[in-house]
């Protein structure tokens, strides 16, 4: 879920095409200009229909920045030009220099990425092993925002099962293609469940040089 202030700023100023091709095409209606599709979550809430999200990838359009923009942040908004942000993505971030331990990977899913059309989100985290990679049962994270529901309205999960229905490396090399389905209780009351299919996890490293170390 895209909650920093300044990030979701960069996301809405992004109107630029994918700097490399898309693993879908654009869905007409849904996002900024130049924004791809790269999977999608359906969730359920009690009895209420299921909701369909995506995630998806957008390329920083160049700007100036305001007048009266602090250096540092005018500084980071010229850094961000060019680069492609994706919505599902995964870090391995190396242990007191003992190499990576797991995958983290991070699905953050929206009615709408458009941050301009009021949209439910979801924000589904959890970790892989580095010799399957498999699922590990920690590090997991649910939490659900309803389409008019500020923070306040956030709901946090406990109790999340999770059951991968598919993990491949994609041909880039850095990229994951993941899709399972999961369920969780709500800490105030009330139950989720769902399922995600995404073609692009992004990721940053070789995901060849990370597999198969001991975790």
């Amino acid at each position: 879920m895209i909650k920093h202030r300044l990030l979701r700023a960069i996301l809405f100023a992004g109107f630029l095409g994918a700097s490399t091709a898309p693993v879908f095409a654009q869905a007409e209606g849904l996002g900024l200009p130049g924004d791809h599709i790269t999977g999608f979550v359906e969730i359920s809430i009690e009895d209420a229909d299921a909701l369909g999200l995506v995630t998806f990838s957008r390329t920083i359009v160049a700007r100036e920045a305001p007048v009266g923009t602090a250096p540092d942040a005018a500084a980071f908004l010229e850094s961000m030009a060019g680069r492609e942000i994706h919505s599902a993505s995964w870090i391995a971030p190396d242990l007191a220099g003992l190499g990576p331990g797991a995958i983290f990977v991070s699905i953050d899913a929206s009615e709408n990425p458009d941050p301009r059309s009021p949209a439910a989100e979801v924000a589904l985290e959890f970790q892989l092993g580095l010799n399957d990679p498999s699922l590990l049962d920690r590090g997991r994270s649910l939490r659900f925002r309803p389409e008019t529901g500020g923070r306040g309205q956030e709901q946090r999960a406990r109790d999340i099962m999770i059951e991968m229905t598919g993990v491949s490396v994609r041909d880039d090399g850095t990229s994951l293609a993941l899709s399972g389905n999961f369920s969780a209780d709500f800490i105030g009351g009330g139950s989720v469940s769902g399922t995600f299919n995404i073609e692009q996890v992004s990721g940053t490293r070789e995901i060849a040089a990370i597999l198969n170390r001991p975790e």
